[in-house]
């Protein structure tokens, strides 16, 4: 798949100055400088020169992204999302990265913990880049507006809250620090992590770094460690994107103008096509989530991640507590 297509200018450069800070709050360890060159490449520039001469020179444009026809508007979403995916992840879905894993699985390591990670590598860098994108929008009138009159909807398809999701590093560092005493440093690193669970960008960052840990810790952490924080992400990640959805939007307005009360029959009806989307998104995070064995735990139990999740929401609430440690037989 092609990364070029015909160049969007924006309006104004300062335009893709914020895209170019909002990329550096998903890569705060890449320059600024070099996000910029980024940044021009997903309008369609070959680098930031030409993206700012196009400005100044009031050159013709592109349609913006709601301007064009859903065929083009998708082929343009994906050439950015390789660009992101080759330029800042490090990954080509193009040519695939398993040269190495089968090399290495051939060797007879195939059950290394760093192995198994890198064999879910390139399913979860494919799927990060599709996110930044979609959170960037640089190609867009403007940025994904905020419904924030329908936030109040979000925890319904959440057992935690969206206070409780981010302060789960800390609970997670704090459980760790009692629990996992050889390696504090890392119970240390998880309570100064930063979660922004409004973010599926930052939440699949997030659900990485657990995924890793559960992978190194398998022999130390219980099923209800593993899946719960997992679950946790993952239903919040579908979450935001069920919001945007027309069934629920109608659902919310139909609330409202009900005074809090709707008939039994046609809440069903706006909400199944919801909750199945829900479930789909649940499932395409475990898709990109860094250990593929949870994929299909999930499809073959979701009931047993719900579970775990709600046992681990239990345990953070008692900050002295000792469960989630697997026991020596």
């Amino acid at each position: 798949m092609k990364t070029t297509f015909v160049p969007v200018v924006p309006h104004s450069i300062e335009r893709a100055k914020r895209a170019a800070k909002a990329l550096h709050e998903v890569y705060p360890s890449r320059p600024l400088s070099f996000l910029q060159e980024v940044t021009a490449r997903l309008y369609g520039h070959a680098d930031w020169h030409a993206l700012q001469k196009a400005v100044e020179a009031h050159l013709p444009s592109a349609p913006l992204d709601a301007d064009l026809p859903d065929d083009e508007r998708a082929d343009r979403l994906i050439a950015q999302g390789l660009i992101v995916c080759r330029e800042l992840e490090g990954y080509d879905p193009d040519t695939g990265g398993d040269e190495q894993v089968r090399a290495e699985s051939v060797l007879g390591a195939w059950m290394d913990p760093g192995i198994l990670i890198r064999k879910a590598e390139g399913a979860y860098k494919d799927q990060l880049a599709f996110e930044v994108v979609m959170e960037l929008q640089p190609t867009a009138r403007t940025p994904r507006a905020k419904r924030e009159k329908h936030l109040f909807i979000d925890d319904t398809f959440c057992v935690c809250t969206m206070a409780e999701l981010e302060r789960l590093p800390a609970r997670l560092g704090q459980w760790w620090s009692l629990n996992v005493r050889h390696q504090l440093e890392v119970g240390e690193c998880l309570s100064n992590y930063k979660l922004n669970p409004r973010s599926r960008v930052a939440l699949l960052q997030f659900g990485s770094y657990w995924a890793q840990l559960s992978t190194y810790y398998a022999d130390t952490l219980n099923s209800t460690m593993v899946l719960g924080p997992a679950y946790l992400l993952a239903e919040r990640y579908a979450a935001i994107w069920v919001r945007g959805m027309p069934e629920l939007l109608a659902y919310i307005d139909a609330l409202i103008e009900g005074g809090g009360n709707l008939p039994e029959r046609r809440q069903g009806d706006l909400l199944k096509p919801v909750f199945l989307e829900h479930s789909n998104e649940v499932k395409q995070f475990f898709a990109s989530y860094l250990r593929r064995d949870l994929a299909d735990v999930f499809d073959g139990q979701p009931e047993a991640f719900l579970k775990a999740a709600e046992r681990c929401l239990k345990i953070f609430r008692n900050p002295k507590s000792k469960q989630g440690i697997q026991k020596l037989s």
